[in-house]
């Protein structure tokens, strides 16, 4: 039995008790490519090339928490990650670590992936406190988003026993004269028909 969890911020397959880090494509591919920036910008910002150009060092982000999420639709796994504003959901190929985008370059932080029968839905936000969920395409990474509103909905399960019904938590934020948030509601088991 094969059990695949995200660890440290990593994917790491559990294979008869034997833990293997896997390799998250978006993820080094993002590291290198700020490695190779820092390379190419250090003579600005180092020595005499420094002192002539009078320019600061660069922030790049190297350190967080980029994997969001890991899924799996029973063939391939589905790993979400959110890096220097930008997010997006992939599919991997766990044996042969070949990575396909679902979507990417959009300003979303994506969470949780359920899916059953071909269907998929997931949960995302950008930033603040709204989350909610919507099917996903994931064949050109269309989405339809089922919520909506100053609430947060989140962990999306497909049912087993009918995928058109969904399960999901949810939670509202009540605000003052300023529109600062001041209170939750409490959570929610909510479910949602695609029947109707």
């Amino acid at each position: 039995m094969k059990i695949y969890c995200i660890s440290e911020g990593s994917i790491y397959r559990i294979d008869s008790g034997k833990p293997q880090q896997l390799t998250c494509g978006r993820i080094k591919d993002y590291l290198h490519a700020v490695n190779e920036m820092k390379k190419r910008d250090e003579w600005k910002t180092t020595g005499k090339g420094a002192q002539f150009m009078q320019v600061q060092e660069k922030y790049y982000e190297t350190e967080g928490e980029f994997l969001r999420s890991l899924s799996s639709d029973g063939e391939r796994l589905i790993y979400g990650t959110f890096i220097d504003g930008v997010g997006g959901l992939y599919f991997k190929d766990p044996e042969t670590d070949d990575e396909t985008y679902i979507f990417a370059n959009q300003t979303v932080d994506p969470g949780r992936v359920s899916c059953r029968n071909g269907k998929y839905i997931f949960d995302a936000g950008e930033g603040g406190y709204e989350r909610h969920i919507g099917w996903l395409n994931t064949s050109n990474g269309g989405t339809d988003q089922l919520t909506e509103g100053f609430t947060s909905e989140s962990c999306p399960f497909i049912s087993r026993r009918d995928p058109d019904i969904v399960y999901y938590t949810a939670m509202g934020y009540a605000q003052n004269s300023s529109g600062q948030v001041v209170e939750k509601s409490p959570c929610a088991i909510c479910s949602y028909s695609a029947k109707d």
